[in-house]
């Protein structure tokens, strides 16, 4: 009665180990499928898109609103930074310290 308890979990493990290596292929498979039709859409894609013209008055705007916005982002950054060194200065050597006092106080 063992035994065949037995063969039949070896015959489960068999069957398990089978189905996830056919899972994997499957799942290799699918994958390069996938590729294929990806590399294929793109392919198909850039033949039709270079085929037109692009109107880019809409985009001439977008750049002409970012020349407004860009500056005062630019100095918006360069008064940040400065403070946020400070901190990270301050921070380290009061960490660097405390870590000095604790050391002290487990010796002593």
């Amino acid at each position: 009665m063992e035994k065949n308890i037995y063969k039949a979990n070896i015959l489960k493990d068999m069957q398990y180990k089978t189905l996830s290596q056919k899972l994997k292929g499957y799942t290799k498979a699918k994958s390069l499928q996938r590729i294929a039709i990806t590399s294929a859409a793109i392919t198909g894609m850039a033949g039709s898109a270079s085929a037109e013209v692009i109107n880019t008055t809409m985009i001439t705007g977008i750049f002409d609103d970012l020349e407004v916005i860009l500056p005062a982002m630019g100095d918006f950054v360069v008064s940040v930074v400065p403070v946020i060194l400070i901190l990270a200065i301050i921070g380290f050597v009061t960490g660097f310290f405390k870590k000095i006092l604790g050391i002290f106080d487990h010796i002593f």
